[in-house]
């Protein structure tokens, strides 16, 4: 009997050592196996994030600004060449005038500069030629009624704008009206009285497309009165018509 249990213990000896067993009741076991948290699934990990690439962004040169180009040398025309372009003008262009030498501009500044006179403003300019002393002062006295009582006006040296050729520029004028001017035998021989013309029916004078009004000496006015009345009636009724 005591060999049987010996037997026995060294039989769950050896069952023990190779497969483990717990000995307990069924409420033991529905106890401990309760308790025992079932193991959940480790998440799989996210993978790790890869490094960027860096991106070479190829720079542009800029464009080196282009330097202007050297001017060009002056074309020297030999005289012959001359000589030969001119002959070839002549014969294309017979009617026109060819010059030898290079206009002088002078006469185109002092045009240039004439806008500035006053007397393009007025609407009736008075022409002296070589009037002095009480004669010239009687001129003044005019233009002074006129500039005061009829329209604005203004007395002109006509020795110094013959100098200046600036009669074109004068007649021209767009605000001038009329002209009263010495009389012609003081100005027939200057470049002014190839604008000088008058109508045959009518007897009107004119310089270029201005109304004209030829005063006689001025010590004749002087002297007598009634020619004073006479030429300012005729500056009302010719001038200003």
């Amino acid at each position: 009997m005591d060999s049987l249990i010996q037997d026995t213990l060294d039989y769950l000896k050896e069952v023990a050592k190779t497969t483990p067993y717990v000995f307990a009741t069924q409420e033991e076991v529905d106890y401990f196996s309760s308790g025992i948290p079932n193991p959940k699934p480790a998440a799989p990990s996210s993978p790790l994030p890869l490094p960027k690439k860096r991106v070479e962004v190829p720079v542009v040169p800029q464009k080196a600004e282009h330097a202007p180009p050297p001017p060009k040398p002056p074309v020297i025309v030999e005289k012959k060449e001359l000589n030969e372009m001119r002959l070839v003008l002549e014969k294309t262009f017979p009617e026109m005038a060819l010059r030898e030498t290079i206009l002088d501009d002078a006469h185109a500044k002092k045009m240039s500069r004439l806008w500035e006179e006053t007397y393009l403003s007025a609407q009736i300019v008075v022409i002296a030629f070589g009037e002095v002393g009480a004669g010239l002062e009687f001129l003044k006295n005019v233009v002074d009624a006129i500039d005061r009582l009829i329209a604005p006006a203004q007395l002109i040296d006509g020795a110094a704008l013959e100098k200046e050729q600036g009669w074109d520029l004068l007649l021209n004028s767009p605000s001038l009206k009329g002209v009263l001017c010495s009389p012609w035998s003081s100005w027939k021989s200057t470049s002014l009285s190839k604008y000088y013309k008058q109508n045959a029916v009518s007897q009107e004078q004119f310089l270029g497309s201005q109304k004209l009004l030829l005063l006689e000496s001025s010590l004749s006015y002087l002297k007598n009165p009634d020619r004073k009345r006479k030429l300012w009636q005729l500056i009302n009724t010719q001038l200003l018509s």
